[in-house]
């Protein structure tokens, strides 16, 4: 499971809790504060996902930064994660 650290908070407190209840692994996810490319943003869940991540959430707009991220390139790139060993 893959979290952006600036999901609103009642989404990560709910992945925290129901990681707890069943037992996996909650990763989250730092994008720097200093954005100059859009790779700026991929690269920290490039890093992160992996062929066991089950589970990407994500909020297309930060409501503590204002800052959009790439969701069409995050999930091309999970949906290649998903079959990479």
């Amino acid at each position: 499971m893959v979290l952006w650290e600036q999901n609103h908070p009642t989404n990560n407190v709910a992945w925290d809790m129901r990681s707890r209840r069943h037992d996996f692994t909650v990763k989250c996810v730092s994008t720097p504060a200093s954005v100059k490319t859009q790779d700026d943003l991929v690269r920290p869940f490039r890093e992160a996902l992996t062929s066991k991540t089950r589970v990407l959430s994500m909020t297309h707009a930060s409501n503590i930064s204002g800052v959009q991220l790439p969701v069409s390139e995050l999930c091309r790139l999970a949906r290649e994660r998903e079959f990479s060993p």
